[in-house]
Formats: C-alpha cells, structure tokens, sequence
C-alpha cells in the first residue's frame, strides 16, 4: 500500500498537531511508502525512510488550492492508492474525484462534535470515516 496522508500540518514541535508525525511514523510501518501533503511542513528528523512529504503553503486560496491540485495528480502518477484525510473534511472532498479517477481508496479520519456540510459532503464521498468516539461525528 502507498498511503497519501492530507492534514494541515507535519511539525513534531507543533504545540496542537505534533502528534501527526508520530502517527506518520506509525502508519509508515504498515505501509510501503508514506506521503503526507500539508498545508506546512516544519521538524521532520526522525521519520522513516519511506516518508516523503509535499508543503502546499497557507498563502492565496486559489493559488493554494491549484498546488494541492498538483500535488494530488503527482501522488497519483506516483501510484498512491490509499488517502487518509485527517481533520478536514474539505481536504476529502477535493481529493475524491481525482483519488477515484485513480482507484484510490479514500478514508477520513474526523474527530470533533461539529457537523455541517462538508462534512456531510465529505462523508459520502469518502469509503470510511474513522472518529473516536460516536459522540466525535
């Protein structure tokens, strides 16, 4: 499995998200290869040889959401056949047409009280969604 990994930030030092990297060393072990695409990349010592990453940037929306754009079509060029979108339900949404265009199994991990519609957009467009607890969806 080639897993894609869409989430806001890969930063071990990061004060809310610096889990993620340890969760992309774990899913590294499990996968072939590991590509995380985030909106920004800061410490990434330590993660395994099989992880690559691609920073989209936070400026200009139309501007970041053609790079996304981009950086999706070159995952799937590159194979990858598995996305993970972490937290947002917005980064599943955009991703769908070209991950299914691609044979790609979409999933969604969400984890928050809040519903509205892209999360309900997202979640019939993605196979799975991961939460957890009930009360988190």
């Amino acid at each position: 499995m080639k897993l894609l990994l869409l989430t806001q930030t890969l930063d071990a030092d990061d004060a809310v998200l610096g889990f993620t990297s340890r969760w992309v060393e774990g899913l590294a072990g499990h996968a072939d290869e590991v590509r995380v695409i985030a909106l920004e990349v800061g410490r990434t010592e330590g993660l395994p040889d099989n992880v690559s990453w691609r920073e989209v940037g936070r400026v200009g929306s139309i501007g970041r959401w053609l790079r996304y754009r981009g950086l999706l079509k070159e995952a799937f060029a590159d194979g990858f056949d598995t996305v993970l979108a972490h937290i947002v339900p917005r980064y599943a949404s955009l991703a769908a047409g070209l991950a299914r265009k691609a044979g790609a199994r979409l999933f969604l991990w969400y984890t928050h009280g809040a519903v509205d519609a892209r999360l309900e957009k997202a979640v019939s467009q993605v196979e799975k969604v991961f939460t957890a607890t009930t009360e988190s969806l």
